[in-house]
């Protein structure tokens, strides 16, 4: 169990939290974003940018999974779980973030696309 200070600390004047780069816990992970639905409509924050942009700043590896922002859930999922896959390649440690649309994409790549004999899966929630 982890137990040094916390990976986040409040910037002075500001109302959100950066991360300390330096810290080990996040060196071993990648995030991989699962985004919403219409997520190229910039302003409804379905793509994740600011937090990507955040990660990004701290030096925390990431991406966006490109999926159909109006596509069919079985299809998008077919898509994060091929990509999930090619991830676990190359990274040991993959945090999976979702919201909206895509939170029931990923759940379907996660529960009935994937190879259960497969990478091995940690499911926190």
């Amino acid at each position: 169990m982890w137990s040094g200070p916390p990976p986040f600390e409040p910037l002075q004047g500001h109302h959100f939290w950066t991360l300390r780069p330096s810290e080990p816990l996040w060196g071993r992970h990648y995030v991989a974003f699962v985004p919403g639905l219409d997520y190229n409509d910039t302003t409804n924050g379905g793509n994740f940018a600011r937090q990507r942009r955040l990660l990004t700043a701290g030096g925390v590896r990431n991406e966006l999974i490109l999926t159909d922002d109006w596509g069919l859930t079985d299809a998008n999922a077919e898509v994060v779980a091929k990509r999930l896959m090619e991830l676990s390649v190359v990274h040991k440690k993959i945090i999976v973030v979702s919201a909206s649309k895509g939170g029931l994409e990923t759940a379907v790549a996660l529960g009935r696309v994937m190879d259960p004999e497969g990478p091995a899966l940690s499911r926190h929630g």
